[in-house]
This record gives structure tokens, C-alpha cells and sequence, in this order.
């Protein structure tokens, strides 16, 4: 998926799962239903993804999921920077929301190597 720099698009539907997203435009994310992205790579390379904004914070939930695999060949965005499952912002990411009721909390048990599960002592609101 590729946003053109000179487009500006309105999340008003859920993108079709990509392979990669390069963001040069504008994507603005609409604030009647949570947004659900999925993408094996997203570069927001010279443009910007904006939900809400700091005077009326997104009230709905904003999803970005990165699905690949690690033997994927992944991308190369420059002699520094690739991958291949990542979210590189060289443009903005504009992400405002209610503020959560708990901003700092601890890990309760020790997380492990390579464990898709953390144990904190609070996460309320977030």
C-alpha cells in the first residue's frame, strides 16, 4: 500500500491487510470507530499518521499490528535501517487519546526470553 504525497485518506474503513505500507501523505483516522491496521512493515516515510489531536483526543480504540516472520527477507530502507517486521517513522505519528488512569507501573514476575506474556502490577485505563 502506498499513500501518495499528495493524497490525504480517512480511516473510515479498516486497510486490507499489507505486505508493506510507505505513508507520504496524510492518513487521519476517523473518530466514529476504533481503526484496526495490519501490515508485515509500515514506513511513514515523508508523511504522517494523525489520530485525534491534542484538543479532541481519538475516543475510540486505534489498533497497528505488524505480522511477520522471522525468515521473512524483510525490507531495506537504508544502509541503516531494515527488517523485517518494524514500524519506521521518518515522517509523524501523531497518536492522542484519553490519557491512561495508570501511566507507570512494574512487572509482578520476571519476564523471560522470547515469552509473549508480561505479568504488571496495573493496567488500568490503558
Amino acid at each position: 500500500m502506498y499513500v501518495n504525497a499528495n493524497w490525504t485518506i480517512l480511516l473510515d474503513m479498516d486497510p486490507y491487510p499489507a505486505n508493506y505500507m510507505i505513508i507520504d501523505g496524510t492518513v487521519v483516522a476517523d473518530d466514529t470507530r476504533d481503526v484496526y491496521i495490519t501490515a508485515k512493515s509500515i514506513h511513514i516515510r515523508a508523511g504522517n499518521i494523525s489520530v485525534g489531536n491534542p484538543t479532541n483526543p481519538f475516543t475510540h480504540k486505534f489498533t497497528i499490528q505488524i505480522n511477520n516472520t522471522q525468515d521473512d527477507p524483510g525490507w531495506v530502507i537504508d544502509p541503516l535501517i531494515a527488517g523485517n517486521k518494524y514500524i519506521a517513522v521518518t515522517g509523524s505519528l501523531n497518536l492522542y487519546g484519553s490519557p491512561p488512569s495508570s501511566v507507570i507501573t512494574g512487572l509482578t514476575q520476571t519476564a523471560f526470553a522470547n515469552s509473549t506474556l508480561i505479568y504488571v502490577g496495573s493496567s488500568a485505563g490503558w
